[in-house]
């Protein structure tokens, strides 16, 4: 098929949705589909030709970057006007996205998927609901079954909605040259990703003050949140800051860790602020597990839903730091750390990959428009 990808991410930036998007639409391409990917300009010093090599993924996918205008509403219906034109001459067998003001622009080109990551509120809700009412929408993709039901509430014709957690690409570990780091013999309990209000890092302070044996790494970080949260544990010598990395550069920081830990609290705010606690479907967890480490995460019920609890990870209470030390005491075993890693290894290659989750979702849309005809 030809299809059309409107994400709304800035090419390249820190953010996980742009980072979700290169990895959907290149397993897209990967099964041999015409992707073509809209989205608006990140770092203007990288050019098209590299935004795959920074994120490690395939070169197939053709992408098209508009500039952004500075005003949030301006930016939003150029945004939206400009793809209307540009995805009608491409002449796409399908619409896929995120963006909804350029679905609802763009939807009468082609059958149209929305996927969606948050519960929407104000303008995007009312866009929202205007959209499970379009006529050539085929399909809603939710990430987690919680967000499946908020959905499920403003449907009207009887669109499906399907399920589909993040996922990762594999990456073959055995050839991953890992960082070094100092502490030998000591175990080294590692964390990758933004340093947003509700990801924990406050809370690793704490835990790295009650267990100085051990190591602590946190990689990531917008300067801001980093500054910040570095402030806290200015006496604390067992914990390293290692600052942002590209994308394709973090499985050699995970093949460093013994642990890898996702401490989110039961209020998570993402980039622009909010709540997505009970929606969360963290693209971390996968990529850890990709990793074949042993992991410690919290309890939430949107992370519950795909893991089980001593057979893939330790799943802690958010708020219970005797808990987290705990859980890495009992990690400071080999045995179970490989024990744990190695399943949830095998979990995320044999059903959370992007390339499995691009198929059900394209293998799902074929199959009823067949049905249809």
């Amino acid at each position: 098929m030809k299809i059309a990808y409107l994400s709304g991410s800035y090419l390249p930036s820190r953010q996980a949705n742009s980072i979700h998007v290169m990895r959907m639409t290149s397993a897209m391409a990967e099964l041999g589909h015409d992707v073509v990917l809209y989205g608006y300009v990140g770092d203007s010093t990288v050019p098209d030709q590299q935004l795959a090599d920074y994120y490690g993924v395939d070169q197939r996918v053709r992408i098209q970057r508009l500039v952004p205008r500075r005003t949030r509403i301006g930016r939003e219906l150029k945004y939206a006007w400009q793809l209307r034109s540009l995805v009608a001459s491409q002449g796409p067998d399908l619409v896929y996205g995120r963006h909804l003001l350029s679905l609802l622009s763009c939807a009468r080109n082609a059958p149209t998927i929305y996927e969606t990551h948050a519960a929407r509120d104000g303008v995007n809700s009312f866009l929202e609901a205007r959209l499970l009412q379009h006529k050539n929408l085929k399909a809603v993709i939710a990430i987690t079954h919680a967000l499946a039901d908020a959905v499920q509430s403003k449907r009207a014709l009887g669109v499906p909605i399907s399920v589909e957690p993040d996922a990762v690409s594999p990456i073959n570990y055995a050839s991953v040259e890992p960082v070094s780091l100092d502490g030998d013999g000591r175990l080294k309990v590692g964390y990758c990703g933004h340093l947003y209000p509700g990801r924990g890092a406050e809370q690793l302070i704490e835990i790295a003050c009650l267990r100085p044996q051990y190591d602590f790494h946190i990689v990531g970080g917008e300067p801001s949140d980093l500054n910040r949260v570095s402030a806290l544990a200015t006496n604390v010598r067992n914990i390293k800051f290692h600052g942002f990395v590209p994308p394709h550069q973090v499985p050699s920081y995970l093949a460093a860790f013994d642990v890898l830990v996702a401490p989110y609290q039961r209020r998570i705010s993402p980039y622009g602020g909010g709540d997505i606690a009970r929606w969360i479907s963290p693209m971390k967890l996968f990529e850890y597990m990709d990793a074949g480490k042993a992991i410690v995460i919290s309890n939430l019920p949107a992370i519950a839903e795909v893991i089980e609890d001593n057979q893939h990870v330790l799943l802690v209470d958010p708020e219970s730091v005797k808990a987290w030390c705990h859980a890495l005491d009992r990690l400071d075993s080999p045995n179970l750390r490989r024990h744990l890693g190695s399943n949830a290894s095998n979990l995320v290659h044999n059903k959370y990959t992007w390339k499995k989750r691009a198929k059900r979702i394209l293998d799902q849309f074929a199959s009823r428009e067949d049905s249809i005809q």
